[in-house]
């Protein structure tokens, strides 16, 4: 009888062994779950940084490539500027070289004219009513009369200079002398027309 009752489990008892066989069964569930979740966790974590190292190397490669087509594209505008820089270097040397060509030119030109000018004078003061054909007799009497110069003059040419006016000073006259000593005994006696209306000046090209 007491054997029996011994090996006898009461019902509590039984409850409360299927109750500890439930928690574990639950904890092994949840545990299980947890694990599943975790699982999945890490694989998507595995995933997300693939994902990302994937688009960060072809963002490296894309703008690797970027880099080196800006470097190539910057290389050819630094041989394009420094052929550019050669060839502005050359025609600013052919302009300083042409712009003293020129100058010399002018000089050359300006001289010749000063020699081809050298036996002129200018006559200021003729009236206009003196008409062209009477400039040289009229020339000849303000020599005499006005300049005091006994010695015959010999002209090779007379006419006026610029537009005629419409009123006021009348146009210089240039006269072309024969001889380069009666253009310089005239001006020597030039200080005999003070007091009248008339007064010489020297005939030079424009740019004197």
């Amino acid at each position: 009888m007491a054997k029996h009752g011994a090996d006898q489990i009461s019902p509590v008892s039984r409850m409360a062994k299927r109750h500890e066989s439930s928690e574990e069964s639950l904890l092994k569930e949840l545990t299980e779950l947890i694990g599943g979740v975790r699982e999945d966790l890490l694989k998507g974590q595995a995933l997300t940084v693939a994902s990302l190292q994937e688009e960060i190397q072809a963002l490296r490669t894309d703008l690797s490539g970027e880099v080196k087509s800006l470097s190539e594209g910057l290389s050819k505008v630094v041989e394009s500027a420094d052929r550019n820089s050669t060839r502005i270097d050359e025609l600013a040397e052919r302009v300083h070289y042409l712009e003293e060509e020129n100058k010399m030119l002018k000089m050359k030109q300006t001289d010749s004219e000063n020699r081809d000018k050298r036996s002129n004078i200018v006559m200021q003061g003729i009236s206009e009513e003196i008409q062209d054909k009477e400039l040289e007799a009229e020339f000849q009497r303000i020599y005499v009369q006005h300049l005091k110069i006994d010695k015959g003059v010999t002209v090779e040419r007379i006419h006026r200079i610029g537009l005629k006016p419409k009123g006021g000073r009348p146009r210089a006259v240039v006269v072309k002398l024969l001889c380069f000593k009666d253009r310089e005994l005239i001006w020597e006696n030039r200080c005999n027309l003070k007091g009248s209306s008339l007064f010489l000046e020297e005939h030079f090209a424009v740019d004197i």
